[in-house]
């Protein structure tokens, strides 16, 4: 994966930061008085705000990855940026172009002299994740459909002329959503022969009814040992640990290994309810991972990531 950083010309980053320092009325200031006072001078208020609006237009990397061939090198990146007027981040693509020198060593690519630059326009998707295969010649995407509570996932496989296939994980129904945030490191990755996909998905709860209903009675005036439902009967108001702040839907994961060939998912949990992320192929038929170790206490990750972990394979 290519590590790139926030995306913001010199020239204006300096405009920017000159505009929220400038001046008595910063944005902190403004925010500090709004506490303290009922208005404010005329004109600061607009003022703070255009400073803040200027603030959230600056995009943000998602992702991206380097393809080379004989002639040039392809980055393909994702970016994020936040939308005023619909309160929701928009996901965008960008590529850039670098072309080779003939003859010459890749540490002549830094020269500006020698360097050519082809580079897209911004092109918004609705994806909320992207992997590219090595070769870059597929790609999985991964779709949301629907919103709040009904929303579920669609996993969608791409490669150079069209889409070859498509996975409703609702219907599937083997686990929930599938994990796109960055705190978890790599959460969906091809294999290298890229015939198939491992990604981190969030591990389904078996749904647990109460004792006290006329269905609960008869179950346990007749148990069937044979009815594995029997061991979820009043646990609905079990409490399950989050990862805190930003985290609090990650409950434990689960990983899972798509054979694209046969369309056969394989599921993988680790002992111990260790949380496990960050997922990487060895191999065409291992992976390895990071397995974050429970606790009594699990303490929030996302200021904050030093916890006891460790590695492990499957």
């Amino acid at each position: 994966m290519l590590a790139v950083s926030r995306h913001c010309r010199p020239d204006r980053l300096y405009s920017l930061v000159k505009t929220l320092v400038s001046g008595e009325w910063s944005i902190v200031k403004t925010i500090h008085q709004l506490t303290m006072e009922e208005s404010l001078p005329t004109g600061r208020t607009k003022t703070s705000v255009s400073a803040w609006v200027d603030a959230v237009k600056v995009p943000t990397i998602k992702q991206g990855q380097l393809f080379e061939d004989e002639r040039a090198y392809l980055i393909a990146s994702e970016w994020g940026v936040d939308n005023l007027a619909t309160k929701k981040s928009v996901t965008f693509l960008k590529y850039y172009t670098l072309l080779k020198p003939l003859g010459a060593p890749v540490q002549s690519l830094i020269k500006e002299s020698e360097r050519i630059i082809v580079e897209t326009p911004p092109t918004p998707i609705e994806s909320k994740l992207t992997a590219y295969s090595q070769s870059g010649r597929r790609k999985a995407v991964l779709v949301e459909v629907g919103s709040g509570s009904d929303a579920y996932d669609i996993l969608q496989i791409w490669n150079q002329n069209s889409m070859e296939k498509t996975y409703d994980l609702k219907e599937l129904g083997a686990h929930k959503a599938i994990y796109s945030s960055g705190s978890w490191g790599s959460t969906m990755v091809w294999n290298p022969e890229e015939k198939k996909i491992l990604y981190l998905a969030e591990k389904k709860v078996r749904k647990s009814d109460p004792f006290f209903t006329s269905y609960s009675r008869r179950k346990l005036d007749d148990p069937d040992p044979d009815d594995k439902e029997n061991m979820a009967r009043g646990h609905e108001y079990d409490f399950r640990q989050t990862w805190g702040e930003q985290l609090e839907n990650s409950y434990n994961t689960i990983a899972v290994v798509l054979d694209i060939d046969t369309d056969g998912f394989r599921y993988f949990t680790l002992p111990n309810n260790d949380f496990a992320c960050d997922l990487q192929w060895v191999g065409n038929n291992s992976f390895i991972g990071l397995s974050l170790t429970d606790s009594v206490w699990r303490l929030g990750l996302i200021y904050c990531a030093n916890r006891e972990s460790r590695i492990f394979q499957c």
